[in-house]
């Protein structure tokens, strides 16, 4: 069994802790010289980062600029443009003036890195980490992409399809910090991801070529929740998660502005649109039943009376989803651990899945019959470990498998889900809020426990074999894939 502490310890004791053999002249590993020197000399050397000894060094090998941009078993080593959130720069920074420190300091066998040496890494990584051609790594277009929002720190990580690396980190809200970036979605063009903030005032838009902010809906305060988007990408509809004053609100992406609300909305959470974009579904969270709206004439909205009843009670509902072919909606009940199977014609009840505890997100495959949900408080009897994945055919209605922990800190109240299905991956987001949850491996300058990523082999439904969990910002929540064939 593989420890993830006794892999990141080594991981710590190994960064920047070699020191240079006199008798090897420094090679061209594929940085910028100047920071090539450095790594050359304190870094990648026989027994530390290299490729044949990266095992020792929480495998992490520097040895060459292409594997140091895919990161090590606890995170990414260098994400280009944020020095403050590589693990390069925090574990070689001794100087406050320079930004963030993670302890224990490197090299630990070998005398500090100067200042000099400091911000010459730290000015390289915020201009983009390039190589010694000047490329920078995971630049260009058509990429295949896991966006995750990190709710902690108003952050979202951009995690790179192929390789599993956080290859971004973008600062998201329209105030100093403390919205907490929600939930994320992409545009059926796969041009633009949007972004709804629980303690905030806006939506906002990100390009997905550039991975930068270009634009901001005013929406007024509240709760934001859910997001889902016109098959055009001209209009959207968002829930406000207030109870008695809550909102459901349809956005004009054209215009950038709110073009209806319906207020007085109790607890509307989690939504569904039907393919042709005709008919929205808002889950009541308080309630047995969803909100139905019909956006036939999205000039004049009707939100239908009665609710529609999913029967049961006390089901406190959290996300809604529909099947591939639009024949279904299914909603998790989180009060009752359960899945409830809605036929989409009629609104009648089909079927009810059985769950692990407290079920939560959604995602589904588009090459396999694949419904996953999150199961955030499952218990595990692995110490660190809580939370579970079931998988459902979708169609036959079937349970496929339980994705359960195999190893410490394997899931850790996992919630945000995504499928690549160009890559046969499927990302995690462990939101790890717990105390008794896996103790973060590094500290972060906005405080809040660090969650982390996981991903599952879309074909065997088991975790990918080289992938460990990957440390990000505080509170993963939101994710959603980008996936460009």
């Amino acid at each position: 069994m593989k420890i993830r502490s006794h892999v990141c310890l080594l991981s710590l004791v190994f960064l920047f802790g070699c020191k240079q053999d006199a008798q090897v002249p420094t090679p061209n590993l594929g940085y910028p010289a100047d920071v090539n020197k450095i790594v050359a000399t304190r870094c990648a050397t026989a027994g530390c980062h290299t490729t044949a000894d990266k095992a020792l060094a929480g495998n992490l090998s520097l040895l060459t600029w292409d594997e140091a941009m895919q990161g090590s078993d606890d995170g990414t080593a260098v994400v280009p443009f944020r020095s403050n959130r590589s693990l390069m720069f925090l574990h070689s920074n001794d100087y406050s003036d320079l930004g963030g420190m993670n302890m224990p300091m490197m090299p630990t066998n070998g005398s500090p890195l100067s200042h000099d040496e400091v911000k010459l890494i730290k000015d390289w990584i915020d201009n983009g980490a390039p190589d010694v051609n000047g490329h920078i790594a995971y630049s260009g277009p058509n990429r295949t992409k896991f966006y995750v929002t990190d709710q902690g720190c108003d952050e979202i990580a951009v995690v790179d399809g192929e390789t599993g690396a956080v290859m971004r980190y973008i600062s998201v809200g329209v105030t100093a910090s403390g919205e907490s970036p929600h939930a994320i979605k992409i545009s059926p063009d796969k041009h633009y991801a949007y972004v709804t903030f629980a303690l905030g005032t806006a939506v906002q838009k990100i390009d997905c070529e550039t991975d930068q902010v270009v634009g901001t809906i005013d929406v007024g305060f509240g709760l934001w929740n859910s997001i889902v988007i016109s098959p055009d990408g001209h209009y959207g509809v968002i829930t406000d998660w207030q109870p008695t004053n809550g909102r459901i609100s349809i956005l004009d992406f054209q215009n950038n502005s709110v073009l209806q609300s319906f207020s007085g909305i109790d607890n509307a959470h989690g939504l569904a649109a039907s393919a042709d974009f005709k008919t929205i579904y808002a889950t009541h969270s308080s309630g047995n039943d969803v909100y139905k709206i019909d956006l036939t004439d999205i000039q004049n909205p009707v939100l239908q009376f009665p609710n529609v009843s999913l029967g049961g009670s006390d089901l406190t509902e959290h996300d809604i989803i529909f099947s591939p072919d639009g024949l279904r909606y299914f909603v998790t009940c989180q009060a009752t651990n359960e899945v409830r199977v809605m036929q989409a014609s009629n609104d009648s009840l089909l079927a009810v899945l059985p769950t692990g505890t407290y079920p939560q997100e959604f995602a589904v495959s588009t090459t396999q019959p694949y419904l996953f949900v999150t199961c955030m408080e499952d218990p595990s009897p692995l110490a660190n470990t809580r939370g579970s994945v079931y998988v459902f055919d979708y169609n036959t209605l079937a349970q496929v498998a339980v994705i359960q922990p195999q190893e410490e800190g394997d899931f850790f109240q996992p919630h945000g889900i995504a499928v690549d299905d160009q890559h046969n991956r499927v990302l995690v987001a462990n939101r790890n809020q717990d105390s008794s949850g896996p103790p973060p491996h590094h500290t972060s300058d906005c405080g809040g426990r660090a969650g982390f990523l996981k991903m599952i082999n879309l074909n065997t439904l088991d975790f990918i074999s080289d992938d460990y969990a990957k440390e990000v910002t505080s509170d993963p929540y939101g994710a959603a894939a980008r996936v460009v064939w």
